[in-house]
């Protein structure tokens, strides 16, 4: 079974560094058979499906990075590992760890880079 993926980023449509990595990384695990969704503070209102994948959206009135948002994603759509490609200064600083649980060692090698072709 493949790892069901939350992955954290910038939207793949927007033209900078973050947004251009997540294009290419995401469409990558995708068509090498990952289980993967993304997570943007870059859309409103409800999911789209972006080649080939869900994007999620920031709930309404989220104007801000949060962390909230990321771990309510995690648990309605069923994930097992979140990835995240954004600058941790922009996210608050934690009172208290998410409890989302570590990286289980199973995955490791499943996440492991591949030589490009």
């Amino acid at each position: 079974m493949p790892a069901r993926i939350l992955w954290v980023s910038t939207a793949p449509w927007i033209g900078t560094g973050y947004g251009i990595q997540t294009r290419y990384i995401v469409k990558t695990l995708k068509e090498s058979g990952f289980d993967i969704m993304l997570f943007t503070y870059h859309l409103g209102g409800g999911p789209i499906n972006y080649d080939g994948y869900i994007v999620l959206p920031a709930p309404a009135g989220v104007t801000t990075f949060a962390t909230q948002p990321i771990v309510s994603w995690y648990r309605k759509t069923n994930r097992n590992l979140v990835i995240t490609l954004i600058d941790v200064w922009v996210l608050p600083k934690p009172r208290q760890r998410d409890k989302l649980g570590p990286l289980r060692p199973q995955w490791m090698h499943r996440l492991m880079i591949t030589p490009w072709r």
